[in-house]
C-alpha cells in the first residue's frame, strides 16, 4: 500500500458564517489580529479563504471560532463559501 497524506484544513467561523481558510493562510498572525480588533473596540480583519479574499468587521461582541482538521473531516464538505456575482432583480 501506498503512503495515503493527509492535510490539515482550517475553519474560520464568524457569528455564524463559516469559512474554509486558504492553505498557507497563517493562522496565528490570524488570531492575533481577530485579538486585536477586539481589544480596539472593532476593526476590519483580512484574510484568505478558499474561493477569495475576505474582509470581516470583527468587534467585542463578534462570535469567532478557529477549527483545525483533516481534509478527511465532515465538516468540510459543507461549507458554504461567498458567490460571486449580483442577484437577479
Amino acid at each position: 500500500m501506498g503512503d495515503m497524506q493527509t492535510t490539515t484544513r482550517t475553519l474560520i467561523a464568524v457569528n455564524g458564517a463559516r469559512y474554509s481558510l486558504a492553505r498557507g493562510e497563517d493562522v496565528d498572525d490570524l488570531k492575533r489580529r481577530i485579538e486585536d480588533a477586539v481589544h480596539t473596540g472593532g476593526k476590519f480583519v483580512d484574510f484568505m479563504s478558499e474561493t477569495c479574499g475576505m474582509s470581516v468587521l470583527v468587534s467585542p461582541g463578534a462570535d469567532v471560532t478557529i477549527s483545525t482538521g483533516s481534509d478527511e473531516a465532515p465538516y468540510d464538505r459543507d461549507i458554504e463559501e461567498p458567490a460571486f456575482g449580483f442577484p437577479d432583480l
